[in-house]
């Protein structure tokens, strides 16, 4: 049976590294600025990724309140 991969924030530039591995694939090979800018990137792209889910999440709500309200008039 597979086991899930546990993975924790690397120190250095902050991406999920597995448990298992004595280094950081993201960063091994960067400077300090190069992971300092991974790290910025990576929250950049993880917020951009929450804003579609919430606007997603907005509409369904706005549809289902728009479907509850048209029940209950109509």
């Amino acid at each position: 049976m597979l086991q899930p991969i546990q993975s924790e924030p690397c120190p250095r530039c902050g991406l999920e590294v597995n448990v298992r591995q004595s280094y950081c694939h993201h960063c091994k090979d960067v400077s300090n600025l190069e992971s300092v800018f991974l790290r910025k990137n990576y929250k950049r792209q993880i917020y951009k990724q929450n804003r579609r889910l919430r606007r997603i999440f907005m509409m369904l709500t706005l549809l289902i309140g728009a479907i509850v309200v048209w029940l209950f008039i109509g």
